[in-house]
Formats: structure tokens, sequence, C-alpha cells
């Protein structure tokens, strides 16, 4: 069974995703954007195993000190596994996160700008904390000159510092989802005993079952950011009923 991880962008401490939903329910939706705690509860409420945040400011060289907030706020209070990627820069920074209830971090250009930073961190507390995000359009800015490296060239980097889990995105993929399934990057992954999680590329309930033919190849989860908040699936629409019906649900108790 695939499990479906909702993708939380946080920008500037807020969501940049906001819910589709039916005509007279746009404030309440973008109240949720704008406070991801609130949102974070209704995805736990409509049964979500776990949410990626991805901390975008963090590669923007901007101050993602904002987002940090947001994204401790989140593990503090919402009983939910998150899984964050995030720019850290240092050992402490990632150690913070890690202390203070984050399940796991997802590795990008910290891995090129220092690998021996990801491979003390994956010793220290070994790598089912850690993954690490893959894919065609891969490159680093080193001192303004940027460094391109293919999937396959970061998958066996990726291995050879010990990390068992990548989060792999192409952007080739198209919707009628025959790029995903032919896609030799997974089978690849594979041969090198990778765990995958595919981010995006699915805009329905039928590609999302045709997922299946890929656990032999690892793939055991997919980050959804847009065809979720857009409810590109049947099982959405219940949902948005019930939101519709009761604008003031209360939709989680809060941790203390």
């Amino acid at each position: 069974m695939i499990l479906i991880i909702p993708e939380i962008k946080i920008i500037d401490g807020v969501c940049s995703f906001c819910i589709k939903g039916d005509e007279g329910m746009h404030d309440f939706y973008e109240h949720l954007s704008n406070y991801p705690n609130e949102l974070c509860k209704l995805l736990r409420v409509e049964n979500s195993k776990s949410i990626f945040v991805n901390d975008v400011d963090s590669f923007l060289s901007k101050s993602h000190h904002v987002n940090f907030d947001a994204i401790l706020e989140l593990a503090k209070t919402i009983d939910s596994p998150f899984q964050v990627m995030t720019n850290f820069k240092t050992f402490d920074e990632c150690t913070y996160l890690i202390t203070n209830k984050i399940r796991k971090i997802i590795i990008k250009d910290t891995l090129f700008r220092d690998p021996k930073l990801v491979k003390s961190l994956i010793d220290e507390y070994s790598a089912s904390l850690f993954a690490f995000y893959v894919s065609e359009d891969n490159y680093y800015i080193d001192d303004t000159k940027e460094i391109h490296y293919s999937a396959k060239e970061m998958i066996k980097i990726i291995s050879s510092i010990g990390g068992n889990r990548i989060f792999y995105s192409n952007p080739n993929w198209n919707k009628n989802m025959t790029g995903i399934l032919k896609d030799d990057i997974i089978q690849y992954a594979h041969t090198l005993k990778m765990k995958v999680t595919l981010i995006n590329g699915i805009y329905n309930s039928n590609q999302l079952l045709d997922l299946e033919k890929l656990t032999e190849f690892g793939v055991d989860s997919i980050v959804l950011g847009e065809s979720l908040f857009n409810n590109y699936f049947p099982c959405q629409n219940l949902w948005r009923m019930i939101e519709a019906n009761n604008k003031n649900l209360e939709l989680m108790p809060v941790k203390h």
C-alpha cells in the first residue's frame, strides 16, 4: 500500500498552497494556509499518517528563522511524524530539528556543500533519520558556478555515505504516468537497496493504484502537493462537504 504524504510549502511562515473548496469557503481555507498549525490539524483528521514540510525560504538565501519557528510549532502541537526538507548549515542546526521531534530530514544542497557534515550526521543519528532529494535537474551553486549532477551520480554519492532513502522527482513525468512507470532511476535506486518516496507526478486515483506496480522496486510512498490541494481524488469530496457544513469544526485537540 502506497503511503500518501501531503506537502506543506512554507514561505515566510505560511503555507503557499491553499485548498480549493466550494463557493464561500475561500476565506476558511486561506485562514488554514496562513496558520499551518490549523492546516495540519485538518490533514490529521483526514487520516494523513505523515506530513512533508518544504522550507522554501532556506533554499532562496533568505533567513528561515520564521519558518523554523513555524515548523517546530507543528512538531510540538500536532501528533504526526513530520518530514522536513530544509537547507540547514551546521551540525547543531540539524540536531536542533531532530531533538525537537522532527522525524526525518530530507537533505538537498547540504550533501554537496558539506558531504562530511552529512556523513557525520548519519554516523551520529543513523540513516533512518535522513533522506535525500533527487531530481533529474540537480545543481549546486559553488562560488557562483553551477555544478550539475545526474540522478544516478547523486544516488551513487548517497549510497557511498550510508544513505538508504531518496525522495525522487522528475519534471519529465507526464500526466498519463508513463514517465513514472518507465523511469529507470527507480530501478537503479533499487539495485543499491534504496527505499524510494516519489514527489508529485500523480493526478488521479487510477494513477495511485498503478503505483502499486512499483512497490517491488522499493517505492512505498508519494508526496503530493498541488494535486492534493486541488482535490483531484474523489475521496476528498466528502471532506470538502463536511467542512462546508461546519466551518468551525473542531479539527483536532492541540497537544500541550
